[in-house]
């Protein structure tokens, strides 16, 4: 009976290589490989002595790959052998498609996980170095055959896109990751839909909040002329007064520049002069209680 660790989950790795030595050592590794498979007859319809005594050997040894296997999984990871428990050939190919899904998202989690190994307290240098070697033979076994040197330099780039995405994108992070085929022109168009959809989100967010906002603003009086229905900046009599006012800074200004000697002109420099500020004070101080008010709006 084998002593090492049944097949749960999370530990096939590791259950892959004792289990493959275990069926070395007792000559059933070919068989169950595919390697040493059943003869053929030479009449399928006369079967003769010797080769009715090679079928039985090769079936007996494939029932006892077959029950070495069985009992060396956990009763959680039986319900996948339902119907081949008697083939180990399709019972090794199936624990392998399961537990080793040659996918761009699980070769990123086989990164990610060797890529924050840290030295645990009281560990030696020795099984840190261990532990290392455990996960790049999981980044290994899950790249298909023919993979090569570029494909593995567009996947770290696709890797770090969906690393960097925040919280709020983890959605779209974890359904990329499921694709079978991953690369960066999908992940930019990816990108660009997600960018799209963030903002008609937020545009149709905000949108009621505008129009609450009008809606409260609407039924309030003027700050100038304490008539409701329209807001300071929107008021004709504010904006007439803020109009006049500067009309008669410009005339005060033109008047000092281009008035006769003699002192000629002044009065009437001095009554704009005490009538402008008069106007302008008034368009401030409105403007500035119009203001506060809509500090406190908000």
């Amino acid at each position: 009976m084998a002593t090492f660790k049944p097949l749960i989950t999370g530990n096939y790795p590791q259950w892959s290589g004792e289990m493959r030595a275990w069926l070395m050592r007792n000559g059933l590794w070919r068989l169950v490989k595919g390697v040493d498979v059943k003869a053929s007859r030479a009449d399928p319809l006369a079967l003769t002595a010797e080769e009715s005594k090679a079928e039985n050997a090769w079936d007996d040894k494939a029932m006892k790959a077959a029950g070495e296997l069985f009992l060396n999984i956990s009763p959680e990871q039986r319900i996948y052998l339902a119907g081949i428990e008697d083939d180990p050939v399709l019972i090794w190919t199936t624990l392998e498609s399961l537990h080793l899904q040659k996918r761009p998202g699980a070769r990123f989690n086989a990164y990610d996980t060797l890529f924050s190994i840290h030295k645990l307290e009281g560990e030696s240098l020795q099984q840190m170095m261990g532990r290392i070697d455990e996960c790049m033979l999981s980044v290994r076994n899950l790249r298909p055959s023919g993979f090569t040197l570029q494909m593995l330099d567009d996947e770290l780039v696709c890797m770090t896109m969906l690393r960097v995405l925040p919280e709020q994108h983890k959605f779209l992070a974890t359904s990329l990751q499921l694709a079978d085929k991953l690369e960066k022109s999908a992940l930019l168009q990816a990108f660009i839909t997600e960018d799209i959809s963030q903002l008609r989100h937020s545009s149709s967010s905000t949108g009621p909040l505008i129009t609450a906002l009008s809606a409260t603003t609407t039924g309030l009086p003027c700050e100038f002329c304490s008539i409701p229905g329209h807001a300071l900046a929107a008021c004709y009599r504010f904006n007439a007064a803020k109009a006049t006012a500067s009309a008669e800074v410009q005339d005060r200004r033109s008047n000092r520049r281009g008035g006769p000697p003699g002192g000629r002109g002044r009065p009437q420099r001095a009554n704009a002069a005490q009538e402008a500020p008069s106007a302008t004070r008034t368009v401030e101080e409105f403007a500035g209680s119009a203001a506060t008010q809509a500090l406190l709006l908000i």
